[in-house]
């Protein structure tokens, strides 16, 4: 029998035939069999499936993927192929599970139907499973009477109708696995199921062709294309959003940058493709997908809007302080009933955990942070965020570090501060400020090598530097961050906080960020007439300012904070501010001067019985000595430093004092020696992580082949430590390394190399008299060379010249004795 019917309304016509139905409704088809025979085949495209957008942004990688995963489905004999298509809501889920069964549908000809299943819809409740089973069953033709009432009978019977069907069935926005499971074609072959859902789901049954494809955001590249086609008029899908993630899809795949929060591996979906014919300001449209997030869920109703406003207008309408949807509200309602279901649908505790994640100041965090922020084992908070990321609420920044969509991160603070006191998330805070100072304190003193750490509680439990200084490198951003909230927060101990991730910033070559956290911790102690505290923030501020070889800087700071230290009677603080100040001194040439600083701090750590405190004023004396070419007296002070730090087990110290003996060594003559110290030196540099100490190893060794004419050898270890240097931004360093280059250019006769080393190395030396000296001197060799005999006894002079100032008079003599030896002027 074979009957043809149109409704009285128009809408819907339905063709029967045998036991098989097609119906089809405003604009879309669906088709059902209703008995155990294969379905008549019929002609079109007849499925139940919603198309993708019109025009599509990225996804490429994505959609390539799934499209191998239905080609291995479809190529041979295996069971039913389940793709779970996961991520937070309004990212696009929907989109690319439609732009892929627009692809492949043809292979499934017996049914292709999708499903909505409500999980995270607003107003409404997840649907039953069972429910969702009866609709099936219907589908398929089964008479009401003859579906079992049970749920586990429905979905056997289910799964008896698809036993030998090709059918692609779709679930969207799943609320949790077992709403899944049921639904579930079983071992059925030839059957494609693709689930999309916030929930990352989980294992799903024993399933052999089970994938997952986490959904990322928009690549800045993708977002930009998406808000310049809204600018130029082309239309784009507006249908999706807070619960199939319908917003965006695939055609094209273009690298972005992507920041926190946002997407981790370029990855993008969106609406719209195409250029502006209005020309729009690419730097506009940037600012506005970083201010959405590179979400479409964001970007479309913002997108929207550029039809008719300028992208600097809204730009700065976004810029608000309150969050920058605050005055697009389609954008903010649509966000916010996106983020609100998928909180209210966290368990109590998730919830309370997601509070504390809401309550860090960012930008990342790990298991221990947040357990100490919730009051939680470590163990436990490290379940409850890896539960949280599988559920979209979280981003996975590295392995063992989460952070917040930034959307959604204003989203769930306001959410934590409503549930919260503000005395409680004090309380919070501060236990967290409390850990990660134990943390980081420890971490150093591992990093360090010391014989009795000052604290134990570090965080990844490991005593090894390598395990160590990973966590301090993952953990950067957020020791700076809980630093600048401790000093907000005005915590006891935020200037030793402050202090100890100083001293970390400096090894890493990060003086901006140092100066940066020092000045807010100097303002602090100010405002708070802690006298410590400045004293600790200006010794800081003086490290910072000699990086930077701002020398007049740092000496006022050193004395600033040297005065305060013998206010508040901290007896080692003054011997630390000595040390700085003979430092300093050193750098400047002024070599007496720095001599008896280290002097005077060499005592005072004796009278207090500061070992470590003693062998940082030897290694300087030794430095010194070193320079004046007094090479016994520094391998003396060298050999008592060394002897001290292993002592108490200073991995840095020891380090920089075997660097120093092998300079010694190297300028004695005395080549295999020099090499074994410089190798020790290099690797416990390497175990602590100090870029700028392999760098000053490395030119060691190069200074050491240069001088036994191994020129290849020098210059390939020149280059090396010229990386490092640049790398960290060390001015001193770089220009010692060229002078060095330009001295294995000028050996083998390559004058127009060797000069302009040199140039380069006398441009960086700046303030640096002895530095500028030596080059001089180079130089002067170079014109000698050349003949060019006036302008050599020029450059001499001026060499002599720096040379007498510092107190270098035989190296003054040598000058005016290769000058008076080019013949009279």
């Amino acid at each position: 029998m074979d009957v043809d019917r149109v409704a009285p309304e128009g809408g819907q016509r339905v063709r029967a035939y045998d036991r098989a139905q097609q119906a089809a409704q405003y604009g879309g088809t669906q088709i059902n069999n209703f008995g155990g025979g294969a379905p008549r085949r019929l002609e079109g495209a007849l499925d139940t499936l919603v198309p993708p957008p019109a025009t599509m942004v990225g996804r490429e990688r994505e959609l390539a993927g799934l499209l191998a995963l239905v080609e291995e489905a479809c190529s041979g004999e295996r069971p039913v192929t389940v793709s779970v298509v996961h991520g937070m809501g309004g990212v696009g889920k929907t989109a690319l599970v439609r732009a892929l069964t627009a692809r492949v549908r043809d292979r499934f000809a017996d049914a292709r139907i999708e499903l909505d299943l409500c999980g995270f819809t607003p107003g409404e409740e997840p649907r039953d499973p069972g429910d969702v089973l009866s609709e099936l069953l219907g589908l398929a033709g089964f008479p009401a009477s003859e579906v079992p009432a049970d749920t586990a009978g429905k979905s056997r019977l289910w799964r008896a109708w698809l036993a030998d069907r090709r059918v692609l069935l779709v679930l969207d926005n799943a609320h949790r696995a077992d709403q899944v499971r049921p639904l579930l074609p079983g071992h059925a072959r030839h059957c494609l199921v693709l689930v999309t859902s916030r929930d990352q789901l989980g294992r799903l049954g024993q399933l052999d062709a089970h994938r997952e494809l986490k959904v990322e955001m928009l690549s800045e590249a993708d977002a930009v294309a998406l808000l310049a086609a809204a600018v130029g008029g082309v239309a784009g899908d507006t249908t999706g959003d807070t619960t199939g993630d319908t917003t965006g899809d695939t055609t094209r795949d273009t690298a972005g940058d992507t920041k926190r929060g946002t997407a981790r591996d370029g990855a993008g979906d969106g609406v719209g493709d195409g250029a502006a014919s209005r020309g729009p300001d690419h730097r506009a449209l940037a600012k506005l997908a970083r201010l959405c997030g590179y979400l479409p869920l964001a970007l479309r109703p913002v997108g929207a809007l550029l039809a008719e406003l300028d992208p600097a207008d809204l730009v700065e309408a976004m810029s608000d302080a309150a969050g920058p949807l605050r005055h697009i509200r389609d954008g903010e309602k649509v966000a916010h009933d996106a983020f609100d279901l998928s909180y209210r649908a966290l368990e109590e505790d998730l919830r309370d955990l997601l509070d504390a994640c809401a309550h860090h100041p960012g930008p990342d965090f790990d298991a221990a942070s947040i357990g100490a922020l919730a009051g939680l084992p470590r163990p436990v908070a490290g379940v409850g965020l890896a539960e949280l990321a599988r559920r979209s609420m979280l981003l996975l920044a590295m392995p063992g570090r989460y952070t917040f969509h930034d959307l959604f991160l204003r989203y769930a603070r306001g959410q934590a501060d409503l549930r919260h006191t503000a005395a409680r998330a004090g309380r919070a805070r501060a236990r967290l400020y409390r850990h990660m100072f134990q943390a980081v304190d420890g971490a150093t003193e591992v990093l360090l090598g010391r014989r009795s750490p000052r604290n134990t509680n570090v965080a990844p439990r490991s005593a090894g530097p390598a395990e160590v200084r990973a966590w301090l490198v993952a953990a950067t951003g957020e020791l700076r961050a809980c630093c600048a909230a401790a000093l907000d927060d005005r915590w006891e101990r935020a200037a030793r906080f402050v202090e100890v991730v100083t001293w970390w910033l400096l090894l890493e070559g990060r003086p901006d960020q140092a100066h940066a956290l020092v000045a807010a911790a100097h303002e602090v102690a100010l405002e708070t007439g802690d006298l410590w505290g400045q004293a600790s923030a200006l010794q800081s501020l003086a490290a910072v300012a000699g990086k930077r070889t701002d020398y007049d800087r740092a000496a006022d700071d050193y004395r600033r904070a040297l005065v305060l230290y013998e206010k508040v009677g901290d007896r080692h603080g003054q011997a630390d501010a000595l040390c700085g100040l003979a430092e300093n001194a050193r750098l400047r040439d002024e070599y007496d001067h720095a001599a008896d600083t280290y002097r005077r701090a060499l005592a005072l750590s004796e009278e207090i019985g500061d070992p470590l405190g003693q062998a940082d004023a030897l290694c300087g004396l030794a430095e010194v000595a070193r320079l004046r070419d007094e090479y016994d007296h520094a391998a003396d002070a060298y050999g008592r430093a060394l002897a001290l730090f292993e002592e108490v087990g200073d991995r840095l110290g020891r380090a920089n004092t075997l660097r120093g003996a092998a300079d010694v060594a190297r300028l004695r003559g005395d080549h295999d020696r020099a090499v074994d110290t410089y190798g020790r030196a290099l690797a416990l540099f390497g175990e602590i992580g100090d870029r700028r100490g392999r760098a000053d190893v490395l030119r060691g060794l190069a200074e050491n082949a240069r001088l036994h004419r191994h020129h290849g050898r020098a210059m390939d270890a020149y280059e090396r430590a010229l990386a490092l240097f640049e790398e960290i931004g060390d001015r001193h360093g770089q220009a010692s390394t060229l002078r060095g280059m330009g001295d294995v250019a000028r050996s083998l006769g390559d004058h127009d190399r060797a000069i302009g080393a040199y140039g380069r190395a006398l441009a960086l030396f700046e303030e640096e008299r002895l530095g500028q000296a030596s080059v001089l001197l180079a130089v002067a060799k170079v014109e000698t060379a050349q003949g060019l005999w006036e302008k050599a006894r020029q450059t001499y002079g001026r060499a002599g010249e720096i040379y007498a100032g510092v107190g270098l008079a035989d190296w003054a003599e040598h000058c005016a004795r290769r000058a008076a030896e080019l013949g009279p002027g």
